[in-house]
């Protein structure tokens, strides 16, 4: 499903309640990562464009949510016809969805956005590094780099980079307070994905709870 809106658009949003999020990425409050070409275990890395069919996956379907989560629909994808969004160039296109966890008490909002290079990746995580009324938190390191954010409402949120997709996601809950943990879980698998569809492999890594 092709939708107008562009990544300025959602990261301008802010949503409450039990999805008070903005948009897909990762943790942490610094930088890191993976050495180049390769990955944990001595597995090849490839840094590469993510062709459209494989990028729609990255983000985790209801078959690798854990039990009792659902997704609100299915992934909304958009493809730019310009490759600049403000100051940003080398956007290729973007796939956004809303997670929707037991209950209807716990949710996250992912996007992911496809990028020309890494290099175009990092600038779009550079540019969302200070944003209004958020402040940075502490979150375990995720992808190449990755910092983590809390709203002044509670949410949290999760920004990364993984070659050359960059990813955003928010958690919100109904009550209490939001969990660092499951954010950092769905960032992991996300990031996981992100790389096998790099990799030329269809997305199959799991966001679990357990």
């Amino acid at each position: 499903m092709v939708v107008s809106a562009r990544w300025t658009g959602f990261g301008k949003a802010v949503a409450g309640g039990v999805l008070a999020v903005l948009l897909a990425g990762c943790s942490s409050g610094g930088s890191g990562g993976t050495p180049d070409g390769a990955q944990p275990g001595g597995q090849k890395k490839a840094v590469a464009a993510v062709p459209q069919d494989l990028g729609k996956l990255i983000i985790p379907g209801i078959e690798d949510l854990p039990s009792g989560w659902s997704m609100g629909k299915e992934a909304d994808l958009y493809v730019y016809d310009d490759p600049c969004d403000g100051a940003i160039c080398g956007f290729r296109y973007s796939v956004t969805a809303q997670l929707t966890g037991p209950g209807g008490s716990s949710g996250a909002k992912v996007k992911v956005a496809s990028m020309e290079s890494a290099d175009k990746a990092k600038a779009v995580y550079e540019s969302k590094l200070e944003p209004q009324d958020w402040r940075k938190t502490s979150l375990q390191q995720v992808g190449d780099m990755s910092a983590g954010f809390t709203s002044t409402s509670g949410s949290l949120r999760i920004e990364l980079t993984v070659g050359t997709v960059f990813a955003e996601i928010t958690h919100g809950v109904t009550k209490g307070a939001p969990s660092p943990a499951l954010l950092e879980a769905l960032a992991r698998a996300v990031a996981e994905r992100a790389q096998q569809a790099q990799n030329g492999d269809r997305p199959t890594a799991r966001f679990t709870t357990a």
